[in-house]
């Protein structure tokens, strides 16, 4: 019998089909691309700072979108879900 006792949130995943899966997958690809070419500008300081910071809240507002495609009310939730349930 599976032990429950470590789990301290209730998770509800709205049920998602194969396209809304592959649509925040491709998302998220196309996110930790955009994400490589930021940090380096950020790091050679290419921008100013709040450039930086605006494309950054962009790459949130698209991360939210991917997590609201996936099934899940929010990152926290999915984050959760991934840590906890990944092994089922």
């Amino acid at each position: 019998m599976a032990d429950y006792t470590n789990i301290k949130r209730v998770i509800i995943r709205r049920p998602v089909g194969l396209n809304e899966t592959l649509k925040a997958y491709k998302i998220l690809m196309e996110l930790h691309q955009q994400l490589n070419h930021i940090q380096l500008v950020a790091e050679r300081q290419i921008l100013p700072k709040i450039i930086v910071d605006r494309m950054m809240t962009q790459i949130d507002e698209r991360i939210d979108e991917a997590v609201k495609l996936s099934g899940f009310a929010n990152a926290e939730d999915m984050k959760y879900w991934i840590e906890n349930f990944k092994d089922l």
